[in-house]
This record gives structure tokens, C-alpha cells and sequence, in this order.
């Protein structure tokens, strides 16, 4: 059958984030992300066109100068506190915990160091499919972030506007340019993934120096998200804490872990996509959105449960692509209909620090999907057959179609995560010795030069098993 638009997020790295960085791991000290009181915020929208607004000392004075030390001249990261009370949040966690512990809704895939990872999600438009007593604490908690999220697209509108930039993004669908999107329509009009996952601590096997995800940006533009919680082992006043083990690289590529606080409800985290904010203002020295390269190693003991929420912004699907001429929907049905449509580009399709061989789009983790009969499944992702790896390829060769990793040439065992599994043609398992190397090429295309970067390209929609992280 073929795989509608809903089931997959035409997001490249098998995660919804690009892959790795080039990035030391000398992690010196903890960092705090710089906070503004959602209070202001909204006090200040609410004065956005009026007289007084600009005004030395004014509030929309003091948020704008928050917001643009931190987005868009700064590191990339924003913590809105005052925005979900703590009872409302901790109703949260406790659904989370009761529904991974009473029901299988989840869709789970195990990580390298040992961490497995339970997931419920939806497009920021669908419904959950979990657990009642979550469904009806999550709703509101969905609601508030999307409103966040729009206000804060409206300020960074406003901000941006005042230094000159009137920043529009092209539909596809019309031909004045002048009649595309404007910044604050990306957040209302624009596709949003949320995940909510539960964390269960390392297995024997982990280490907890090992990276539960390594060094990577987010695709979309932004990331919302409440940051990771633990249960509680002393007496505060809250059952729940923000745990330890997320890591950013700075402005200036020094490495710290970032130390949230109960305060910090609401997180902002750019992502790849701003590559296109940043084309459409153009050059300019003042101002430059920042993707933030960052990593999670799971923290605590085996059994341990960390519950964490977020939501990925993306661009409408009838946006025009900055570089490509072309919609983000075209793209996304084209990546549908070819996981390696990315790699056969003449532009090529670097994004951020990764390269275009490691990217290809994965089913959501809410769809149990077979592929078309001229295709393969491996690692949740459908790939075309070709003259060289096919069933009858293979099997001319005396070989067998599988799922192999590149890196090893291990074979997927349809749960654990890596991006790094592709279709190949290998030995038969009765052919196989300890000395036998299984796997034959697989379908790769050669990459364009990387120094063909077009920052960031998809967008899409619904919810992805492998995704982002934090």
C-alpha cells in the first residue's frame, strides 16, 4: 500500500534530528538557559503597535532584549517559568508513570547504552493514543504550549520588524511574494509533532558514561519542550525534579550540561530549520538564529523513569523551500515515494554538521505500516528496491535481503534504534561463520560535495518513532 502523507515525517536522520556532530565531550561545568517570565511576555504582546511599547525601561523593551540576547544573537535556548503550574505538571508525570506502567500503547525502541524509551504522539491537531488519565491531563498542557509558542513567534515578529527585517516566506500556491507567510504564521499555520516519552533507566549492559543520544540538532525550527523529570527522592515540595544529563555546545563550541530548575517550565530550542529564517533576513551581522547541537545521556539507576514532553515546529507544507524552489509538501511526497530521494539531488542535501548518506525518513510511532510490494522495510523506513539490492537481486547472487547496520553488520532486530541500519544483501545464516563478513554493498549513493549546504529541508507531519531528543 502506499504510505499516505500522515505516516511519515520527512525528517532525514532516522531520528527527527540531524545526525551526529563533530563534538569534543570535555564538558567543564553546568550552564542555566537565560529565563523570561511568560507574564511579561504576554504583557508585552498585548502592547505590541502601541506608541509607548518601544520606550526606554518599558516591559516590551526588557523582554525583547531577553528574548534577542537569547535567540536571536544568543546561544539558541529560552526557558519561559510561570507558565504551568506545578500541580498541573506533576498530574502530568504521574499519568505518564500510570499509563507506562498499565498499559502497552507505547511504542518503544531500545538505545545503544541500554535505555529504553516508551512514546505516545501525535500531530499538535491529533489525539493521543494513550491512556485516558493521560489524554485528559495532557490536553490542556498541549493547549498552553502551542499559545506559548505562539506569542513568542509574535514578539521575535515585532522585535524583528523594529530593526527593519519584514520577514515573509513565499507560498507555493501564489505568486506575490508579498502575500506569503509572515514569522508568527509559521507557529499557527505550520506543522507540529508532540511526543511524550518515559525513559526507563540503563540495563546492566549501559554505562552511565555512555550517551544515551549523541551530538545532533533538531530539525523543525524550534523545539518546545518541558524539560526531563524524576521522581522525587527527598521531601520538596514537589514529587517531581528536572534530571541531570542534558548537554548544549555554546556560541562558542565549549560544551556545558544544562542545569534546569522547577522553575523552568517551558524550554525553546532552535533547531536546523532557522537556516531559513536566516535566509529570508539575509545578511546581517546583528542577527543570527542558532541551532543548538545537543546530547542526553540517561541519568539514574536501572528502573529509573524519566518522563519528558515536547513539541517540534515546522514549516506549512506549502511554504517554499529557501533553496530548492519548491514546496515543503513537494519534497516531503517526494521523500516519501524514496527514502534516498535526498541523496540523488544535485544540490545535495547537507544539513547542519550532518551528512546526506545518514539521512532517510522513518514511519511514525503511532502506524504499523507494510510497504509496497517493490519496496523493504528496515528500521521503520520503506526503501525502494533497485537493480542491486532486491529480493531477486540477492537471491541471484545466492544471498538474502536483510536489515544490516553499516557499521557492524548486525542485523535490525525490528526494536533497537540506530540510524545506521540500511537494506543489504548478506550471506545466508546458515553460510555464516565467525570469520564470514555477511554483508555485501548496500544502497548508497554517493553524496554531492558537503560544501553544497542548504541548511535545513523538511518538515512534516505527524509523529516519528526514532525522534527528537532531550
Amino acid at each position: 500500500m502506499k504510505l499516505s502523507a500522515s505516516l511519515l515525517l520527512t525528517a532525514f536522520a532516522g531520528n527527527a534530528h540531524v545526525a551526529l556532530c563533530d563534538l569534543t565531550d570535555n564538558v567543564n561545568d553546568t550552564w542555566e538557559p537565560p529565563r523570561l517570565d511568560y507574564r511579561d511576555l504576554l504583557q508585552s504582546v498585548q502592547k505590541i503597535g502601541s506608541p509607548d511599547s518601544r520606550e526606554s525601561g518599558s516591559i516590551t523593551d526588557s523582554v525583547q532584549s531577553v528574548i534577542g540576547d537569547a535567540l536571536l544573537t544568543g546561544a539558541g535556548v529560552l526557558s519561559l517559568t510561570n507558565v504551568i503550574s506545578q500541580s498541573k505538571k506533576d498530574d502530568l508525570y504521574d499519568a505518564m508513570v500510570a499509563c507506562h506502567s498499565s498499559t502497552d500503547s507505547a511504542r518503544e525502541v531500545i538505545y545503544s547504552d541500554g535505555t529504553k524509551r516508551s512514546t505516545w504522539a501525535a500531530s499538535s491537531s491529533g489525539d493521543l493514543n494513550a491512556c485516558d488519565k493521560l489524554n485528559a491531563v495532557a490536553d490542556p498542557i498541549r493547549k498552553q504550549v502551542g499559545e506559548v509558542t505562539n506569542n513568542l513567534a509574535l514578539q521575535i515578529e515585532d522585535a524583528l520588524n523594529h530593526l527593519g527585517h519584514i520577514v515573509v516566506f513565499p507560498k507555493a500556491s501564489v505568486e506575490d511574494l508579498r502575500q506569503g507567510y509572515s514569522l508568527s504564521e509559521l507557529t499557527s499555520h505550520g506543522e507540529q509533532l508532540d511526543h511524550f516519552h518515559v525513559y526507563n533507566g540503563k540495563s546492566s549492559s549501559g554505562g552511565h558514561a555512555a550517551k544515551t543520544i549523541d551530538w545532533h540538532t533538531d530539525y523543525g525550527f524550534a523545539l518546545a519542550f518541558l524539560p526531563g523529570q524524576v521522581l522525587t527522592e527527598d521531601d520538596s515540595f514537589s514529587k517531581y525534579t528536572p534530571t541531570q544529563g542534558f548537554f548544549i555546545q555554546l556560541p562558542d563550541g565549549s560544551t556545558k550540561e544544562v542545569s534546569f530548575t522547577q522553575e523552568d517550565d517551558v524550554v525553546i530550542l532552535l533547531g536546523d530549520g532557522v537556516h531559513h529564517i536566516n535566509n529570508a533576513i539575509g545578511d546581517n551581522a546583528d542577527i543570527k538564529f542558532r541551532a543548538v547541537p545537543h546530547s542526553f545521556i540517561m541519568p539514574g539507576k536501572e528502573d529509573d523513569l524519566r518522563m519528558w514532553y515536547g513539541r517540534m515546529l515546522l514549516f506549512p507544507l506549502d511554504m517554499v523551500h529557501s533553496t530548492l524552489d519548491k514546496a515543503f509538501g513537494d519534497v516531503k511526497e517526494a521523500m516519501n515515494s524514496d527514502p534516498t530521494y535526498h541523496l540523488n539531488s544535485n544540490s545535495g542535501f547537507a544539513l547542519g554538521c550532518s551528512s546526506p548518506e545518514a539521512l532517510s525518513p522513518r514511519l511514525l510511532a503511532d502506524e504499523n505500516v507494510t510497504c509496497d510490494d517493490d519496496q523493504f522495510m528496515c528500521w521503520h523506513a520503506c526503501f525502494n528496491h533497485t537493480e542491486d539490492i532486491s529480493p531477486a537481486a540477492c537471491e541471484s547472487r545466492d544471498l538474502e535481503l536483510a536489515c544490516v547496520s553499516n557499521i557492524d553488520g548486525s542485523i535490525w532486530d525490528g526494536e533497537v534504534h540506530g540510524k545506521e541500519y540500511e537494506p543489504a544483501c548478506i550471506l545466508a545464516d546458515d553460510e555464516l561463520d565467525e570469520t564470514d563478513s555477511a554483508v555485501t554493498n548496500s544502497p548508497t549513493v554517493t553524496p554531492t560535495s558537503s560544501s553544497a549546504m542548504i541548511g535545513f529541508l523538511l518538515v512534516p507531519i505527524a509523529v516519528l518513532l526514532n525522534t527528537f531528543i532531550v
